[in-house]
């Protein structure tokens, strides 16, 4: 699976900085279509996501932000599906936040709260980003995380997984089932095959549910298939190697 780097805050010494960047101005645009722009400050925090057009990602649906005021492109709604993913947040803001200083402006596209409660900027991209983006992060108390790009396979497999996923009715034994079988690496059809879920057919929206959780793990880098290896993720336990 793809993995995301996170920007930490700037630590306290280089948040002093920060004054030399007292021109840092925000702008977005809230649920009802009108335009906010206002200097960044702490007051900013809560107020981008509490103005937003937000849904929560238990019922994650790209085709809402056709009712945004902006048509989407593939690269973004692709990226709502790996934030979700990949990030794991509570909900998604359908808004972009443009960051500005002086001449300069940045888009950051995607505004999600994140599993702690705290607002963070999306950035579909791990190369770059502005320093005074960094800045007026670290000035509102925002964390920014950045994805990677990536390949058309993989953004291929994010879709097909979404559809699978959605049409999921897990139950807690089912689930068990699913993984228990899972600890030895298998083909997504044997698996299948292997737990007794109504049918094989039951248990693939569960086995794409704990793909997209990564409870299951597999090879995100080449086409899904029924004969793609999966298996059960185990978290590494602390101390040991």
């Amino acid at each position: 699976m793809a993995t995301s780097s996170t920007i930490l805050r700037p630590s306290r010494k280089n948040s002093k900085r920060a004054d030399r960047y007292d021109f840092l101005s925000v702008s977005w645009v809230d649920s009802t279509g009108r335009e906010h722009s206002r200097r960044a400050s702490r007051r900013l925090r809560t107020a981008v996501p509490a103005d937003a057009e937000i849904w929560p990602t238990a019922r994650l649906n790209p085709t809402l932000f056709a009712q945004s005021s902006a048509s989407p492109s593939t690269r973004l709604l692709d990226g709502v599906l790996q934030c979700d993913r990949d990030v794991h947040p509570t909900d998604i803001a359908v808004c972009t936040v443009v960051i500005s200083c002086d001449a300069e402006a940045h888009v950051v596209p995607i505004f999600v709260t994140g599993s702690s409660g705290d607002p963070l900027l999306v950035e579909l991209s791990d190369t770059h980003l502005p320093v005074f983006v960094r800045v007026a992060a670290a000035i509102i108390g925002w964390r920014v995380v950045m994805l990677p790009e990536l390949s058309g396979v993989e953004r291929r497999n994010l879709r097909m997984v979404k559809g699978a996923r959605d049409a999921v009715r897990t139950s807690p034994v089912d689930v068990a089932r699913v993984l228990s079988a899972a600890e030895s690496p298998m083909s997504i059809g044997d698996l299948c095959q292997s737990v007794d879920c109504e049918g094989p057919e039951q248990a693939i929206p569960i086995v794409g549910d704990l793909l997209w959780r990564g409870r299951l793990t597999a090879d995100w880098t080449q086409l899904f298939t029924l004969d793609t290896i999966v298996t059960r993720h185990v978290a590494a336990v602390p101390g040991r190697a």
